[in-house]
């Protein structure tokens, strides 16, 4: 898949512009989204053992989500996305591209450290939508019945995405 940085080639057609004319007309909104988005990141998941965030796979990720909300500006009649669809679109490319890695030397790869990229997209969707995480968190029943829905899941996820021989060594 062809990232959108690199089509600089792209020529205006029919009112569209190109992916690169995109990303530099958001260049200061692009830079400011990574920088909440790297705030997020330290303020939840800095704690996980052997996890780091790439900024550069981030700033992917950031630029993939200016693109899709201009495509729906562009095919749809609407002129303002509202927080629910930056919050969506937000998760779904942090949760595609994965720009959280794991670091193998000091990794404890755990269930919680292998899920890091999903709750990073959890987390960075509630920062976006202004839900104060803890303060849900103070009421843990749902939150501990949401977190085990993402836990049963994970088998799921990990088998679609090529860790199945790793949770059957671990097992």
């Amino acid at each position: 898949m062809e990232s959108p940085s690199n089509r600089s080639t792209e020529k205006k057609v029919a009112g569209r512009i190109s992916a690169s004319e995109i990303l530099a007309e958001r260049r200061v909104e692009i830079e400011r989204r990574c920088q909440l988005l790297t705030q997020v990141f330290i303020h939840r998941l800095a704690k996980f053992s052997g996890v780091r965030l790439n900024q550069y796979v981030l700033a992917e990720a950031v630029e993939h989500y200016f693109c899709d909300i201009y495509r729906l500006k562009f095919f749809r009649p609407v002129e303002h996305a509202d927080n629910h669809k930056k919050a969506a679109y937000t998760m779904k490319w942090l949760a595609k591209i994965r720009p959280i890695q794991i670091t193998a030397h000091d990794a404890r790869l755990d269930r919680q450290t292998l899920l890091a990229n999903d709750f990073f997209a959890v987390y960075c969707g509630y920062a976006l939508l202004e839900i104060d995480l803890p303060k849900i968190c103070q009421n843990s029943e749902w939150f501990v019945r949401y977190t085990h829905n993402l836990n049963l899941s994970a088998p799921f996820s990990f088998a679609r995405r090529g860790f199945s021989r790793l949770r059957n060594e671990r097992s």
